[in-house]
């Protein structure tokens, strides 16, 4: 018997601004970290605010979360998103990193309307963030969040 996989999607804001090098290597640690847990994902940091999407065990995903929710690097950490999946959004990547503007998040399909209202992180509904997810995959945006953070995002 497999072991149930789990989409867990979170919001939380920075306690400060990070540098680009703080960002990465603050990715660096996730990219490991996340490889020896089995966890695949996404990191979105966008006003000071972090969005992160984990795939993975059910188990590890959640210990992942715990351990995230007490760093203190941020604060309010608030999931939007806790539910089974039957295959990963993001399987392919440790963590992929997107340093975002909300122009480039209004450009993909059917979230332009909350990113154009500068409405924070913490209030989007959970099936926009899922619809968020599904326009990073299905945008085939691959290529770019896989970068290391750089200089353009902040």
């Amino acid at each position: 018997m497999t072991t149930p996989e789990t989409m867990l999607i979170y919001t939380s804001l920075s306690t400060q601004p990070l540098s680009v090098p703080a960002l990465q290597a603050l990715v660096r640690r996730a990219r490991e970290r996340n490889a020896a847990a089995g966890i695949t994902g996404l990191l979105l940091y966008l006003d000071d605010a972090f969005l992160q999407v984990l795939e993975g065990r059910r188990e590890a995903v959640h210990a992942l979360y715990a351990d995230i929710a007490r760093d203190p690097r941020h604060t309010g950490a608030y999931v939007l998103l806790d539910t089974p999946i039957r295959q990963r959004s993001f399987g392919d990547w440790s963590m992929g990193y997107a340093g975002v503007t909300r122009a480039d998040l209004a450009a993909l399909p059917g979230l332009s309307d909350f990113f154009l209202r500068n409405d924070p992180l913490s209030a989007m509904p959970p099936g926009l963030a899922l619809a968020l997810v599904r326009g990073f995959v299905e945008a085939g945006a691959g290529g770019r969040w896989l970068a290391e953070p750089a200089a353009r995002g902040h």
